[in-house]
Order: structure tokens, then sequence, then C-alpha cells
């Protein structure tokens, strides 16, 4: 769901790229070495390149969205937008980038409690832009990103730090240590979508790559194991490039997942 992205700051830039002072250097000498000074900056980035912050105007745009939320997506919703948002900053700020609970996070889910209809639920792993296209198609399906949770914080980056509130400068990569706020804000949501589930849902996976499934991914480690087996009834997996030959080896995991762990009750098919 979430990667940083790297922004490289000037003075980084300016120590980074050392002219040596040549007087008597022809202009196309000069140039040549600025241009391998470049080159070099951009095949070796992770000593110049630093992480991005906290996104800035992060209040007004999560508010703003809960409102659009509440107001035009889901009028049906009778949520207090300012009351959610002191629940998130109070389990962000003043707080190590790293230490931020799934727990800490639980007085704003409270906040804004959410129910969906059954048989409307798409889970995906690594198939984030076909999920979009495929949701967008077959229009009755809901992912965790049509939540209100998942509207209000999609694409965002945010982490605290001691008694200073929000930090804009840095964050570590949400995925660098388990308390990490980003992360544990959406393992969090993700359980909670999971737990929702009723009646059929579907699975969109990439069957194209190696890792089709991965346990340790989103939907591997929290949502497959937060399905109630007393609720859903049915899993479809759907494949997003048709299913053969070692395809078929990728996902078998997940098969003989589905069989026989949290969700015994769910039968499976498989889309060629």
């Amino acid at each position: 769901m979430h990667k940083h992205t790297f922004l490289m700051r000037n003075n980084e830039a300016e120590r980074g790229l050392i002219i040596v002072p040549a007087p008597k250097t022809p202009v196309s000498s000069v140039m040549s070495i600025i241009i391998i000074c470049f080159i070099l900056l951009l095949f070796c980035p992770s000593q110049l390149k630093a992480q991005l912050g906290t996104t800035p105007n992060i209040k007004h745009i999560v508010v703003g969205r809960c409102y659009n939320y509440v107001t035009l997506v889901n009028p049906g919703l009778r949520h207090d937008c300012e009351e959610i948002w002191r629940q998130f900053e109070g389990a962000v700020v003043c707080q190590s980038s790293c230490n931020v609970t799934v727990e800490d996070y639980h007085p704003m889910f409270y906040a804004m409690p959410q129910t969906w209809p059954c048989d409307k639920f798409l889970f995906w792993s690594k198939t984030r832009t076909l999920m979009h296209s495929y949701a967008a198609v077959m229009r009755h399906f809901w992912t965790l990103e049509d939540t209100l949770v998942g509207y209000m914080f999609n694409d965002l980056i945010w982490c605290g730090q001691e008694d200073t509130g929000f930090d804009f400068d840095s964050c570590p990569e949400w995925l660098a240590c388990r308390n990490h706020p980003v992360y544990s804000l959406w393992r969090q949501a993700s359980q909670n979508f999971a737990e929702m589930a009723c009646g059929n849902i579907t699975v969109l996976l990439n069957g194209s790559i190696v890792n089709a499934f991965n346990r340790l991914s989103m939907f591997g480690s929290v949502e497959l194991d937060s399905l109630n087996p007393l609720k859903v009834n049915y899993a479809r997996i759907v494949n997003c490039r048709g299913l053969c030959g070692s395809a078929w080896n990728r996902l078998k995991k997940l098969f003989n997942l589905l069989a026989r762990s949290t969700v015994p009750t769910v039968s499976w098919l498989l889309d060629l």
C-alpha cells in the first residue's frame, strides 16, 4: 500500500558536487566533469537523499477529506471529523517515529465506526493499480481505500517526534520498524476491514510475479488471519493475468491456507 519517495536536498547536492578549479581547462572539460559528477549522484543516491517527512498541511488534507467523505461520498455517516483528527494527532505527536502501536490508534477508530454490506469486500495484494480499475468497472466492490479511514489517509506520510509534534523534515520508511505510525494505522485498518468482511469476498492477486501471495504482505499477514469463518462463506480468487503453469504454484500456498487455517469454511474459485 504506501512507499516513501526520496527528496535530494540542495545543500547535500552541493556537497556531493565537487568542481575542481582549473582556470586553464577548456570549457568542454569542465562540463564533462560536471556531467560525470551528476551521473555519480544519480547512481549513488543513498548517501545524499533524505526521506520525506510528514506530508505538509496534513491536518487540512485529512480533515478536508473527512468532510468530503461524510458529505458527498457516504452522507449517511455522522462522524465528527475534528474529533477524529484530535484522536489521530494524539496517537502520533510527541512520540518517536518508531513508537506508535496499533493500540494508540484505537480511540481514533472508536470515533469512526463503519460497516459494509456483505458480498462486496475486495482484497488485493501487489495489484493496486489494477484493483482501482477493477473496482471502477465492478462498481459493487468495496476496498479498504473506500472506507473512511482509507479515504482520509491514503498516500499520506506522517510521523512525530518527542515534545515537538509532527516531524515535517524526515520520517523513516514505514516498514523500517514494527511500530512505525503509518504501518500501525494501516495494520489496524486492514484488520478492521477483514473482520467486517461477510458473505462472499473477492481477492485480487497478480499470478505473473514470483510472490503472488506473500505471507508477509498486509493481506497475507493481517487480513487473511482476520477473516471470520462464521461470516465469510466463499473466497473468489481473481488472478489478473490468467492462471497456468508456475503461476498455479505461486498461489497454491494461499489456497492451502484458505482451506485449512482460520477460514476453514471458505471455498475458492480460480479465474483462468
